[in-house]
């Protein structure tokens, strides 16, 4: 029922001047250097270069997404001020691999210096994208044969939880896949860092979601849209 579409065009010019004076994909925007000022000799210098390029050449890369999930999620943070990226590893194509994750799905918590450090979300997938995405081991022969049909309207609610990895001796973070209606666990992985990159536009004491832009406008948007 939209009626006015100024909210969604000042979200998107402000999401794209964000995006163009930060992000810009045609000038290199990140520079990797050895923490502190001391200065490293040539080698070391050209060590760092190569793998600048590496970087830049990975992470623009078709195939791992970066640039749509990069608008999407600065689209977010100033509609709904709190954005989400997912940063996984595309084990058919064997790179990395982007994806923006809305808030509407998931629930986050912080530790006790305010840093995200769990999050759970719960979304829903058809049989044949549970098999790409899982294989067919964990699943009956119900859920193989539609994958198989290539059925796409019988849904299933997956649970993705990420928490602090309690195994000391492991890597810091695990992750969880999880079948719902089975209360079956798909999938465990280990992670070096914290999978999602959480934006918060901003916040006040004591709360977890972000304010912004997007919360600011609310009240002039709805009293705009029931003008027209």
């Amino acid at each position: 029922k939209l009626l006015n579409s100024v909210g969604i065009e000042s979200a998107q010019f402000l999401a794209a001047s964000l995006n163009g004076m930060m992000t810009d994909p045609s000038a290199k925007w990140f520079l990797l250097k050895f923490a502190g000022n001391s200065f490293v000799g040539d080698a070391w210098q050209d060590w760092l270069n190569e793998c600048n390029e590496i970087f830049w050449y990975e992470l623009y890369s078709p195939s791992a997404n970066f640039g749509s999930a990069l608008n999407e999620t600065y689209f977010d943070d100033v509609s709904l001020n709190t954005s989400l990226m997912f940063t996984g590893w595309n084990e058919k194509r064997n790179g990395l691999m982007f994806q923006a994750r809305t808030v509407a799905e998931c629930v986050i918590d912080e530790n006790a210096d305010g840093i995200v450090d769990c999050l759970y979300r719960k979304f829903d997938l058809s049989a044949r994208q549970l098999v790409d995405k899982f294989g067919e081991k964990p699943f009956d022969d119900k859920i193989r044969q539609e994958a198989r049909d290539g059925k796409t309207d019988c849904r299933y609610v997956v649970l993705h939880a990420v928490l602090p990895n309690e195994d000391v001796r492991g890597l810091p973070f695990k992750g969880v896949y999880v079948l719902v209606s089975q209360k079956k666990v798909m999938k465990e992985e280990f992670y070096n860092e914290f999978p999602y990159a959480v934006a918060r536009w901003g916040k006040t004491p004591g709360e977890i979601y972000g304010r912004g832009p997007g919360i600011a406008s609310l009240s002039e948007l709805r009293m705009l849209q029931n003008i027209m």
